[in-house]
């Protein structure tokens, strides 16, 4: 006998996809340290390295909920060029034990907006945050400043290519920053940043040791620029126009607080 035939099996229904999912991520985690985004002179004048405590957000938090406050998502901190919200229900924000969260609602009209915004522009695949230290500590280590805030007024979030804080990468692919291999970017070098660099050395020459920290970068193009010549020991010393440099001006002195507005 034959054997019986099998009919063939129903073709199988096509699986839907899943929906995207908003995007969100780390706006800081605690205890993580990083340098905030400092115009030149500011950069030489205010601590390097920057960590938040628990309980550093929690005011500004507080004034969201009750409707006081609206942290608004950018582009680059740049204030013309608004996505969302937390008062319209655009942008969500929130703290847990571990740090500051984010996340894009895209239900809203301005949530969705910002979300097609993101998918027409994938080099902002980073959140940078953007307010004021109102409650700090600074303390020097081996002549390396450190600011610890335990209190700050968040102001926004901005959709960034290349943040401070790495732990704002919000998409896996960018999650390492392969863009920067090397660590954060040497700022241009400005003519602040040169007085300063040429008033170190000449300290040095006059026996006299300062804690201030200058990149190398610095001193590199002030050789470059005539004003400081290698010495036989690996450091620097002054030449004429160095000298001259110096004479013509003095590097101003710090204010006495943070800038006032940060972004990270």
């Amino acid at each position: 006998m034959p054997p019986p035939t099998r009919s063939p099996a129903p073709p199988r229904a096509p699986v839907a996809a899943k929906p995207a999912a908003p995007p969100e991520g780390w706006a800081y985690i605690y205890g993580r340290a990083t340098n905030p985004d400092l115009d030149d002179r500011d950069r030489d004048l205010w601590p390097r390295w920057w960590t938040w405590t628990p309980g550093a957000f929690r005011a500004s938090l507080a004034a969201v909920r009750a409707g006081t406050r609206d942290v608004r998502l950018l582009v680059d901190h740049a204030a013309g060029r608004e996505l969302a919200g937390t008062r319209d229900g655009s942008l969500a924000v929130w703290a847990n034990r571990n740090g500051l969260r984010w996340r894009v609602n895209a239900g809203t009209p301005r949530g969705a907006a910002a979300v097609a915004w993101l998918r027409a522009n994938p080099a902002y695949r980073a959140v940078s945050l953007g307010g004021s230290a109102t409650r700090y500590g600074v303390r020097t280590v081996n002549a390396t400043r450190h600011c610890r805030v335990s209190a700050f007024d968040l102001c926004e979030l901005s959709f960034v290519r290349v943040p401070a804080f790495k732990g704002g990468y919000f998409t896996a692919s960018a999650r390492r920053g392969p863009d920067l291999p090397g660590g954060h970017p040497v700022p241009p070098t400005t003519d602040h940043q040169t007085l300063r660099a040429l008033q170190a050395v000449a300290a040095a020459e006059r026996g006299q040791l300062q804690a201030v920290h200058i990149a190398p970068a610095v001193f590199a193009a002030a050789v470059g620029a005539g004003l400081l010549a290698r010495s036989g020991r690996g450091g620097y010393k002054l030449t004429p126009a160095g000298r001259a440099r110096i004479a013509a001006g003095s590097a101003p002195r710090p204010a006495g607080g943070p800038p006032a507005m940060l972004h990270f």
